[in-house]
């Protein structure tokens, strides 16, 4: 079941990322995709999270497809933000830090995936996950925790801290206007 339930994982997140860019085009705020992905993708994975995958494998199949599509695929155009950052932060102190600021995110995603990753062995073993072996109750609600309904929250809030980026075209290239003026 798992190569089938990664084979939908991988088509979901493929399908996601490329629908990023025809998207992307049409909205005037980049920070628009992530957050109502974010937010819808989370309470996808909540639902998940309730769904049994013994009696519901293709809906956990289906609703995991699209979560994927949204949370997955709307992640690439985080990377798109990044220029619009250095933009922004050159505005507002007259420093231009594009190799920091694109280092510095790098890094940041790094240690979170070596935290995530680590995370993943730490938690399995502290809820007496044994490979190999027929799983408990228990070992197999924690796996579903945290996979779905704590992902899930975490998504949710993470979707809602793009209201916060208010950085939209006109503004953007207004920006620009300014930082050529004060260069000139």
């Amino acid at each position: 079941l798992y190569s089938t339930f990664m084979l939908f994982f991988a088509l979901g997140s493929l399908i996601g990322t490329l629908f990023v860019p025809i998207i992307g085009k049409k909205l005037k705020n980049k920070a628009t995709l992530p957050k109502f992905a974010y937010i819808f993708g989370g309470i996808l994975m909540i639902i998940i999270f309730f769904v049994d995958p013994k009696t519901n494998w293709t809906l956990l199949i289906i609703l995991n497809f699209l979560a994927v599509i949204l949370t997955i695929g709307s992640s690439a155009m985080m990377y798109a933000m990044i220029p619009d950052c250095t933009e922004y932060a050159e505005h507002k102190t007259g420093i231009r830090a594009a190799g920091f600021i694109s280092a510095f995110i790098t890094f940041l995603l790094k240690v979170g995936m070596a935290i995530g990753t680590s995370g993943i062995g730490f938690v399995l073993a502290a809820m007496g996950y044994h490979a190999g072996a027929v799983q408990t109750p228990s070992v197999l609600f924690g796996i579903n925790l945290f996979n779905n309904l704590i992902p899930g929250i975490l998504a949710i809030i993470g979707g809602s801290l793009f209201f916060a980026y208010k950085l939209d075209k006109d503004t953007y290239y207004k920006m620009l206007d300014e930082i050529k003026t004060v260069k000139a």
